[in-house]
């Protein structure tokens, strides 16, 4: 599968993590693919972000101040429940993938990221999105061609 480079650039990211250093590096790899990035340093912060921008994709942390990912990403789901979201985190505990699976994210990558990994879960979210504008294109189309034979 050849990750489509080209729909991932239209696609605002939110990417919360509150280790610099990992930010750093992440961020590097991500401003290949994206070309818009907010960055925020804990949950609420990307929480208020969220509230502030329209975000397509969210990729964060587990545990950070103020606000850790998952409490974060339970507050953004009840805003929006069609934003998908990828966790990466050092944590592999069971807890944390079953808070995960409950939450439907995209994808839960274990840190250190190969960036294999990475590349593998965007192609899977932007195969998602792709289908889903099908989808809605087809909606849409048999929406419109019923109100035509309506009128």
């Amino acid at each position: 599968m050849k990750l489509d480079t080209k729909k991932l650039k239209t696609i605002t990211l939110l990417y919360v993590e509150d280790d610099e250093l990992i930010a750093r590096s992440t961020m590097g790899i991500f401003k290949k693919f994206f070309n818009k990035i907010i960055y925020a340093k804990n949950g609420l912060e990307g929480l208020n972000k969220f509230n502030e921008n329209h975000i397509d994709l969210i990729f964060t942390d587990i545990n950070m101040p103020n606000l850790n990912g998952l409490d974060m990403l339970k507050k953004i789901q009840e805003l929006d429940k069609n934003v998908p979201a990828v966790i990466m985190s050092a944590h592999k505990e069971l807890d944390y993938y079953q808070n995960a699976i409950e939450l439907n994210v995209a994808g839960y990558i274990v840190k250190p990221t190969a960036i294999s990994d990475l590349i593998d879960k965007l192609d899977k979210i932007v195969t998602i999105k792709k289908e889903d504008e099908i989808k809605t294109n087809k909606f849409n189309f048999l929406v419109e061609a019923n109100k035509k034979l309506i009128d």
